[in-house]
């Protein structure tokens, strides 16, 4: 992630040149450039908790693209969430970062999955599991 960030690729510019003779209508200046969307919220998984969970994928790819992060916590590990939330925040501090850019919240009932993805910040959802919690969460999205 950090190659693709350094190498400005996520930004995926692009421009195209206008093209005032073509036909039926001529066509203007066209410039694209992504930019990140505002806060992801993150669920961790049940299995692999360094892979999948508190700094896995997700959360990495959300963090590359520039979005801040707030992961649930899964149940089934909160003291490797934990952890791992503590190792996240050093190196957001170390790379002087601001320390809102990523949270952990922690709790085992719906409700709290709930609040966190129908909050009106939240703008995208990233979950690695199985079917039956990724259309818990689609429904709720």
């Amino acid at each position: 992630f950090a190659n693709h960030i350094r190498s400005g690729d996520y930004l995926d510019r692009r421009y195209d040149s206008a093209l005032p003779d073509r036909a039926p209508l001529p066509r203007p200046d066209l410039r694209m450039m992504q930019r990140p969307i505002g806060p992801v919220a993150v669920f961790g998984a049940s299995n692999f908790p360094l892979a999948f969970s508190t700094a896995g994928g997700d959360t990495a790819a959300a963090l590359a693209a520039g979005c801040p992060v707030v992961v649930k916590g899964h149940s089934a590990h909160p003291g490797t969430g934990e952890i791992v939330a503590q190792a996240v925040a050093a190196a957001v501090e170390k790379c002087g970062l601001h320390k809102g850019v990523f949270s952990l919240i922690q709790g085992g009932k719906r409700d709290v999955g709930t609040a966190l993805v129908q909050h009106p910040l939240i703008k995208a959802v990233g979950f690695t599991g199985s079917l039956g919690g990724g259309r818990a969460l689609f429904d709720l999205c």
